[in-house]
């Protein structure tokens, strides 16, 4: 009897490894994150692999504005963060309609581990009343190069689509989000 027990429980374990490895993280506070830029924002602690090197111990948190603001098109996000690590960056990133739009650089954290930035929301108009996330996101200094490139193509063509989910750099991670209305 012992025997036939174990035939059904290794292969329920190895499925369950299997969905846990692959469709979530569990993070440092124990929460269960599955990294999705579509769900409610991720928390704090993203994790992703990056070469060799895990980024788990990263943390950022948008403190302003919070989620469910009514923001301008030109609102400043600020936040902190902690433990990022050396060869790796964080960035904004606004997401309409499924296409991620990179904000101008890097964020530049203080000693504090305070950031702020001028982020843009939708068009100068008809964006009124409709919902925008943002989210910051680390990726590795290659990573950073990529959405560098995003940018300078843009600005030179006047063409800002945005990117995919697909087309992001490999290895990004989202540490947190927040959902805002534009004005």
């Amino acid at each position: 009897m012992r025997k036939h027990l174990w035939i059904l429980v290794i292969p329920a374990v190895i499925v369950i490894a299997v969905i846990a490895w692959f469709g979530n993280t569990l993070t440092k506070n124990g929460t269960v994150s599955t990294n999705s830029p579509t769900s409610s924002p991720a928390p704090v602690g993203g994790t992703t692999q990056t070469g060799s090197e895990r980024t788990s111990a990263a943390s950022a948190q948008i403190d302003t504005p919070t989620s469910g603001s009514r923001v301008g098109q030109e609102p400043l996000v600020t936040g902190h963060a902690s433990d990022i690590p050396p060869g790796h960056e964080l960035w904004l990133l606004v997401r309409i309609l499924g296409r991620y739009h990179p904000q101008s650089a890097p964020l530049q954290i203080q000693g504090t581990g305070a950031w702020s930035e001028t982020v843009f929301i939708g068009k100068s108009s008809g964006d009124s009343g409709k919902r925008f996330i943002v989210h910051v996101v680390i990726v590795d200094t290659a990573g950073g190069k990529d959405l560098e490139d995003y940018l300078t193509k843009a600005d030179r063509d006047k063409s800002f689509k945005g990117l995919p989910r697909s087309q992001l750099p490999s290895g990004t991670a989202f540490l947190h989000s927040v959902e805002v209305v534009r004005e």
